[in-house]
C-alpha cells in the first residue's frame, strides 16, 4: 500500500477553503477515496439501493473486508483472524487489499482459508467499491494515528470493527460499529452480536457520521486544540 499511503499523505484539494459548510462530497474519507486527479468519476457513491450486486443487509455468506499496508506493526494478522472468526462459519470469506513486507508470510499462512489477497489496488474507485460491497471492515491496528481507512470505509456505507487503541475508536460509536478491548476479541460469541443487528441502520449511520469529517470541521478541531495549548 506504499504509493495508497502516500496519495492519502499529500493535500487532495490545496488549502483548506473557507469556513462554510461543505457537501457530503468532501467528507475527508469519501473525497479522498472517491475522486481522481482529473475529477473523472462520480463526485458521490451510488446508495447500496442502488448499486448492483450489494444487499443493505448481511449477506448469507458475509464477506469481510481488511485494507492495510502488510507490516507487523499493523496487526494484520489479528484483523484476518477475528474477520474469519466472523465468516467463517457461515460460509463467507475475507478480502485483503494492501501490499507490504509481510504479505507472503500472511499469504502461507491463511493458505488453506477462505482469505484473498489483492495486493496494491492503485485505483482508489476500485477500493471504494470494494468498501462499499463488503458486508463490514475490520481494523484492528492498535497504533492507527488517525483512523482514515476507517473514516473511508464509513463513507462507503460499510460498518467497522476497530480496536478500542488508536486513532479509529475516536471515528466509531455503536451506531456504526465496534470499537473492542482486547477481551472483546476474544468473545466467540461476538458473531452473534454482530449479525444480530441491522447492517442497513449502521451502514446509513456509518456513512452520516463520516460525511461530518469534512476538512473544516478537523482544521477547526486542530486549531482549536493549539489554541486551547497556547492560552496555557
Amino acid at each position: 500500500m506504499k504509493n495508497l499511503d502516500r496519495d492519502r499523505g499529500r493535500s487532495s484539494g490545496g488549502p483548506v477553503r473557507s469556513r462554510s459548510l461543505p457537501s457530503r462530497g468532501d467528507a475527508i474519507g469519501e473525497r479522498r477515496i472517491v475522486r481522481g486527479e482529473a475529477d473523472e468519476r462520480p463526485q458521490e457513491l451510488p446508495t447500496l439501493a442502488t448499486l448492483l450486486g450489494v444487499s443493505a443487509e448481511w449477506r448469507e455468506e458475509p464477506r469481510a473486508l481488511v485494507v492495510s499496508r502488510l507490516s507487523t506493526e499493523k496487526c494484520v494478522g489479528d484483523s484476518i483472524d477475528f474477520a474469519l472468526g466472523l465468516v467463517e462459519a457461515r460460509g463467507g470469506s475475507v478480502r485483503v487489499i494492501g501490499d507490504g513486507p509481510s504479505r507472503r508470510r500472511l499469504r502461507d499462512a491463511y493458505r488453506d482459508r477462505p482469505v484473498s489477497f489483492d495486493g496494491h489496488v492503485s485505483d482508489r474507485w476500485a477500493v471504494a467499491m470494494a468498501m462499499r460491497s463488503a458486508d463490514l471492515l475490520v481494523n484492528l491496528g492498535p497504533v492507527e494515528t488517525f483512523g482514515l481507512v476507517t473514516l473511508e470505509a464509513m463513507a462507503c456505507g460499510a460498518p467497522v470493527v476497530v480496536r478500542d487503541r488508536g486513532g479509529s475508536r475516536e471515528l466509531v460509536d455503536s451506531t456504526v460499529g465496534w470499537c473492542l478491548s482486547d477481551e472483546d476479541l476474544e468473545n466467540r460469541a461476538f458473531a452473534e452480536q454482530v449479525f444480530g443487528r441491522r447492517r442497513s441502520s449502521m451502514s446509513h449511520s456509518a456513512a452520516e457520521r463520516a460525511s461530518h469529517h469534512t476538512w473544516d470541521a478537523v482544521a477547526d478541531v486542530m486549531i482549536g486544540s493549539r489554541d486551547r495549548v497556547h492560552v496555557r
